[in-house]
């Protein structure tokens, strides 16, 4: 009879090193995979729910028609649903988000912190004080969001430049 194999701790620790690291692998692709599925089941969600309610298949004949020309008996107004309301709504709401994201990682990369918040450079307050400022006025509304703007941006220039040059105050 042949003997059982006995592995040292050298040889138990590495073969468990390396069945960790396949596991952890294999998790960071499952959650890759989640985090792309689910802005896109968030879109076809989007796109069909709604007061004027479409189903799936009446949203895939509407796009296929319009890629593909075919001619569609589906009425006007689901086009004009998913395309004129819609469509514009989803698009312009993964533009924000991406912008927010973009934004809050420059904050963070820019101070080396991850709890970075735009109080540091007195975004909040400087956007603050303009809309006062504007409604204090009695600007319109986008004469507010331009003094809110203007003021915002006078106020992080001058804390960047404070800091470049180490002046308190």
């Amino acid at each position: 009879m042949s003997e059982p194999l006995i592995l040292n701790d050298t040889q138990e620790n590495s073969k468990l090193k390396n069945h960790e690291r396949k596991f952890e692998q294999r998790k960071t692709t499952y959650l890759m995979i989640i985090i792309a599925v689910m802005p896109i089941a968030a879109i076809l969600i989007s796109l069909t729910i709604g007061r004027y309610s479409i189903s799936l298949p009446q949203f895939f004949s509407v796009i296929s028609s319009k890629i593909f020309g075919h001619s569609v008996t589906q009425s006007n107004t689901i086009e004009t649903v998913l395309f004129n309301v819609r469509a514009p709504r989803i698009l312009s709401a993964l533009m924000v988000g991406a912008a927010l994201s973009v934004s809050g990682a420059t904050y963070q990369g820019l101070f080396r912190n991850p709890m970075v918040s735009p109080d540091i450079l007195g975004a909040s307050a400087g956007a603050a004080f303009g809309a006062a400022f504007g409604i204090l006025l009695s600007f319109n509304a986008v004469s507010i969001q331009i003094s809110a703007f203007f003021i915002w941006a006078s106020s992080c220039n001058n804390n960047i430049f404070n800091k470049q040059h180490n002046i308190k105050g």
